[in-house]
């Protein structure tokens, strides 16, 4: 990793991982994992802009978890690590503006107004079918 220019963040962590051997070669500790790694290599040029297919819940085969950022260190939020430029990756939810018992009671008079328009007599409706 050093050779690469990038430096190895488990260094400042003794007995974090196994140390890297001197050719600077990634050594697997099962063939799984080196399989998973494999794809993520292979997908990596294959980018979907799908946040829920992205290059590594590919491979896993799992569906990504809300909330979480995979594959990068926990103290990182999803604004840090997903920036601007990946704001198409990014989930929103949306809420309305208007409020909700303002939309009803505006529909209810929409409604009550069309019947009152067609000579139907609403209020003697309601009256009788409480009464």
């Amino acid at each position: 990793m050093e050779e690469a220019g990038s430096e190895n963040p488990c260094r400042q962590f003794p007995g974090c991982s196994a140390p890297t051997p001197s050719t600077g070669e990634i050594t697997w500790s099962s063939d799984g994992t080196k399989r998973l790694a494999d794809q993520v290599i292979e997908l990596k040029d294959h980018e979907s802009g799908v946040r829920e297919h992205d290059i590594l819940s590919t491979p896993i085969d799992t569906p990504e978890h809300r909330g979480r950022v995979r594959g990068v260190f926990s103290s990182k939020g999803w604004k840090e690590v997903f920036s601007q430029e990946n704001e198409c990756l990014w989930k929103k939810k949306k809420r309305s503006s208007m409020d909700p018992d303002r939309l009803k009671q505006e529909i209810k008079d929409e409604i009550f107004g069309m019947l009152r328009a067609a000579g139907i007599d609403v209020d003697a409706a309601l009256g009788a079918s409480i009464g």
